[in-house]
C-alpha cells in the first residue's frame, strides 16, 4: 500500500501535543510513578490518570496487571519475543513496552514499529537500540511474515483513524499474530460520549442532512483531519465540524477538536464496543480478557470516555 496515496494523513505531531502526553508523564514522574512500581511494585494507578488522555505506559500497566495476561504469557516464556507495534503515541512508547516485558522476565528478539508519521519514527531512531526497528508503513500492510509475532500492540490506533482503516488493520493483526501470541489493544468506545459536557452531539439522521454522501464516506474510510477534508471538498465549511460529536454512521462518531495546538484538526473516532467485538470475531480473534475504565480525556471541553484494555488471541 502506497503511503502517499492515503488521502487523509498528515503529520501527527500537533495532535500528539494537544493530547498532553508530556504533561501527564511529568505529573507521573513528580508523583514517583514508574513502570516498575506499576507493574511489579504493586502501586495502584491513581484515579487522577483516568481524567487525562493516557500515554502508553498507563495502558501497558493496566494490561500487565490483568490476571489472564499473566497466565497466557506463560505459554511464551521460553522464547525471545517478536513484537509489532501499530501506531505510536510517544517516542518512548516502544522502549517502555520492551522494558515492561523485561520486568516480567522476557527477552526481546525484535520490536517492529509501524506508523504513518515519519517525524515520530525519526525520534525513535535517535535511540541506540539493537531490537527496535521502525517502518514507515501502513498498519494494514506491514509485510511481516504470517504467524510471526508473539505480541501485537495497538494503543488507541482505532481512535486515531477512520473505522474502515482500523477494521482492515485488525485483519492484518490477525494475519501476523502467532497462534500462541497475544494482541493487546487499547480502545475508547462510544459508550459515554453523550455525557460529555459542552459538546453538541449531532445524530446520524441530522448528519446525513448536513453532509453529502461522499463526505460521509471519506469520514468513515480515509480522512484523518479537517485540512485533508477541505482539500477533498473545498466548498465545505469544515469549521462547523469542530468541537461537536458527529455521528457518521449508526453508533459511530468522529470528533474534530477546536484546538490551536492542532491546526490541521485531527479527528478522533469512536465506535461501540460491540462493533469492535464483531470486527475481532470476524477476524478469528477471541477476547481473552477486557478491563474497562470510565473517565475523561485531556481535551477542552473534555470528552467523557470509557476506555477498554483488551487482550485477544487467535481461535485455534
Amino acid at each position: 500500500m502506497n503511503i502517499e496515496n492515503i488521502s487523509g494523513f498528515s503529520d501527527g505531531k500537533d495532535f500528539r501535543e494537544s493530547n498532553g502526553y508530556e504533561k501527564t508523564l511529568n505529573w507521573m514522574q513528580n508523583h514517583g510513578l514508574t513502570l516498575k512500581s506499576l507493574i511489579v511494585g504493586g502501586t495502584q494507578i491513581p484515579d487522577e490518570l483516568a481524567e487525562v488522555t493516557p500515554p502508553a505506559i498507563i495502558n501497558i500497566a493496566r494490561v500487565f496487571n490483568m490476571e489472564n495476561f499473566k497466565n497466557n504469557m506463560e505459554l511464551l516464556k521460553h522464547q525471545p519475543l517478536n513484537i509489532a507495534i501499530t501506531g505510536v503515541s510517544t517516542k518512548e512508547g516502544p522502549f517502555v513496552l520492551e522494558d515492561a516485558f523485561k520486568l516480567i522476565g522476557f527477552q526481546i528478539n525484535k520490536t517492529s514499529v509501524f506508523d504513518l508519521d515519519p517525524t515520530i519514527l525519526d525520534e525513535i531512531k535517535k535511540v541506540d537500540s539493537q531490537t527496535v526497528a521502525c517502518f514507515h508503513k501502513d498498519a494494514r500492510e506491514t509485510k511481516l511474515e504470517t504467524n510471526s509475532q508473539n505480541i501485537v500492540f495497538n494503543d488507541h490506533m482505532g481512535n486515531c483513524c477512520p473505522p474502515e482503516i482500523n477494521d482492515d488493520s485488525i485483519k492484518e493483526t490477525a494475519r501476523v499474530l502467532n497462534p500462541n501470541g497475544l494482541a493487546i489493544i487499547s480502545i475508547t468506545s462510544s459508550a459515554l460520549l453523550g455525557r460529555s459536557k459542552n459538546r453538541p452531539l449531532v445524530p446520524f439522521n441530522l448528519t446525513r442532512q448536513l453532509l453529502d454522501k461522499n463526505t460521509l464516506e471519506l469520514l468513515n474510510s480515509s480522512i484523518f483531519d479537517l485540512a485533508q477534508l477541505k482539500q477533498k471538498n473545498p466548498d465545505l465549511d469544515v469549521n462547523k465540524l469542530k468541537g461537536s460529536i458527529i455521528e457518521i454512521s449508526p453508533d459511530s462518531f468522529v470528533v474534530f477538536d477546536d484546538n490551536p495546538e492542532d491546526p490541521n484538526g485531527h479527528g478522533e473516532w469512536f465506535k461501540s464496543i460491540n462493533d469492535h467485538f464483531s470486527v475481532w470475531s470476524k477476524n478469528n480473534l477471541a477476547v481473552v480478557d477486557i478491563n474497562s475504565k470510565d473517565g475523561t480525556d485531556s481535551h477542552n471541553p473534555k470528552l467523557a470516555c470509557r476506555r477498554h484494555n483488551v487482550i485477544l488471541k487467535k481461535n485455534l
